[in-house]
């Protein structure tokens, strides 16, 4: 009984590995990020309170130039933009975002911490908006052509998928949006997203994967010796 127990454990093991990739990486294990305007328990934030997991890194507002990213209120430029849910909240340089910021681009990080994870297994699905369009989604300094339209803020998601550019340790997440001009002239971004990757074997697993496997072909053979002598 001991016998079938380890080796069902070694098969399912060496069969997790053979298969890693990015499609089942999904399945496998969850990493820690987050939508924007939430805790680190995913509940939303209250307006006027600084976003934990983003932070503003380039701004061309002389006032509000980050690095905090603040929750927006649900007063204007809520209705405008998409409503607040309870799942993610927009964020804004500045917490009275219908005062209005600067024209051109600004650049909202996040991270996540793949110690512990197969960074090629590392995926990061999700979707966003932003005011006004989103000029591209950086994954440690690196483009990943992703985009949305000049009233994204309006007109919906925009969906991604960030599966290239990653690293072991701490990655950045670069989440780049262009201001443009106009009389009334509020910005923000809106993120929901979940992530996914493998976590590397301990130092033991291979060594009973090829126990295991070694079970598998002692057993093969002898069954086939049962049979030859029968």
């Amino acid at each position: 009984m001991m016998h079938t127990k380890f080796l069902t454990a070694a098969l399912a093991v060496a069969a997790t590995l053979s298969f890693a990739g990015p499609s089942q990486a999904i399945t496998v294990s969850n990493l820690a990020v987050f939508n924007t305007g939430v805790d680190a328990s995913g509940n939303p934030l209250p307006g006027g309170a600084v976003d934990p997991h983003y932070t503003l890194i380039d701004s061309p507002d002389v006032v509000f130039n980050g690095p905090e990213a603040f929750v927006t209120n649900n007063g204007f430029p809520i209705g405008a933009w998409a409503p607040n849910t309870a799942v993610s909240k927009w964020i804004s340089p500045r917490p009275d975002a219908a005062n209005n910021n600067a024209t051109g681009q600004y650049t909202y990080r996040t991270t996540v911490d793949l110690t512990g994870f197969d960074p090629a297994t590392a995926v990061i699905v999700g979707r966003w908006m932003s005011d006004n369009n989103g000029l591209d989604i950086l994954v440690n300094g690196n483009g990943t052509g992703n985009t949305t339209l000049f009233e994204s803020f309006r007109l919906g998601y925009a969906s991604f998928t960030l599966d290239d550019y990653f690293v072991s340790g701490i990655n950045t997440i670069d989440f780049v949006v262009f201001n443009g001009t106009a009389v009334v002239n509020p910005t923000g971004l809106r993120v929901e997203m979940t992530g996914t990757a493998l976590p590397i074997p301990e130092p033991g697993t291979w060594a009973m994967v090829g126990i295991g496997l070694g079970l598998v072909g002692l057993g093969t053979a002898r069954r086939r010796t049962r049979r030859i002598g029968s």
